[in-house]
């Protein structure tokens, strides 16, 4: 998933919080390098600062029991996290 999707999703409740939104009713599974993983990461922080978001992205971290070492790995939905439905 494009950053800018995710981010999006996350932030926002437009066309892109459709694609979270499928993911994490476990639709698809996230596979991911290291490096995007760590866009995601960075980028997630940066807006939310940059907008002044109160929104938690404890959810949103990586999880401790991922497998490391790999070029890709999945990253499963975050359980804390529920989607909210648009009307």
């Amino acid at each position: 998933m494009d950053t800018g999707v995710l981010v999006a999703g996350i932030f926002w409740r437009h066309e892109p919080h459709l694609c979270v939104t499928a993911w994490l009713r476990g639709m698809f599974t996230l596979v991911l390098s290291d490096a995007i993983f760590v866009e995601y990461e960075r980028v997630l922080r940066e807006v939310k600062a940059e907008r002044d978001f109160t929104t938690d992205l404890e959810p949103w971290q990586p999880c401790e029991n991922m497998a490391t070492g790999s070029p890709r790995r999945p990253w499963p939905a975050p359980s804390a996290a529920t989607p909210k439905t648009t009307s």
